[in-house]
């Protein structure tokens, strides 16, 4: 799809459909703000996550392979690309280290950046921290085996990892994307931060640091149902209407 300034280009096509899906109510706002006259076609749902099916993927015999590392397992999925914003994390985990902190960053995922961040990930001499595990058709393995779900997106629609690791139950880092706040509740289910470089590096080093936090953040998710049921039966409505 076309980004937000070109929405409005789209105005002939759209006006002819019954209805318009967001995959959040941020979205949604951006969409309404752009085409008012829109406003009784736009509605909102979720992607829809089937926790059973992943948690089962996650249950196969893959995952991390340095079973000997003994520190802290952050991961990352995405694209490798400038709106996911790794390539802005790699002095942020290289502070940490240099302060003393035992972590190893995965990311998950390929695409245009690889180059830069390999570069970049030379350059602090970070390559036993970071690690590019590129793409993987079965990445739940490694999101039940992590410590911490890491989101550094300076753009995002939903952000179906984050809900992904919410299904795992992980303690969660995530920049103030679009639909962040419609996942977490900052400080209750995850850290939601700014996107900027000191608050992502005093997010992650709260979360290193206090284990009650993600403890509280453990249990929350626990108690919280994903809300997929709900979703479905909102699409059955809307076709049924």
């Amino acid at each position: 799809m076309t980004g937000m300034s070109d929405f409005k280009a789209l105005k002939y096509y759209l006006i002819n459909y019954n209805k318009i899906v967001c995959v959040s109510n941020d979205i949604k706002k951006q969409v309404l703000t752009l085409l008012p006259e829109l406003d009784r076609k736009v509605c909102v749902f979720y992607n829809i996550i089937d926790q059973e099916n992943i948690i089962n993927k996650a249950k196969l015999k893959l995952g991390f392979k340095d079973k000997t590392f003994r520190g802290k397992r952050i991961l990352s999925i995405g694209r490798l690309d400038v709106p996911k914003g790794f390539d802005a994390v790699v002095p942020i985990i290289k502070r940490l280290v240099d302060e003393g902190y035992n972590l190893r960053w995965y990311i998950i995922g390929e695409g245009s950046l690889r180059t830069k961040l390999e570069t970049l990930i030379n350059h602090f001499n970070m390559e036993n921290n970071i690690i590019l595990l590129g793409q993987k058709v079965n990445p739940y393995p490694y999101l039940q085996q992590c410590d911490y779900y890491f989101q550094p997106s300076k753009h995002e629609g939903y952000g179906i990892a984050v809900a992904e690791a919410r299904a795992f139950c992980k303690p969660i880092l995530a920049t103030d994307f679009a639909g962040a706040k419609e996942q977490l509740k900052n400080r209750e289910t995850g850290l939601i931060v700014r996107w900027d470089e000191e608050d992502i590096y005093y997010g992650l080093k709260e979360l290193l640091d206090n284990g009650s936090l993600s403890d509280k953040f453990i249990n929350n998710l626990k108690r919280n149902e994903l809300t997929t049921d709900k979703i479905k039966d909102k699409i059955k409505e809307l076709l049924e209407d």
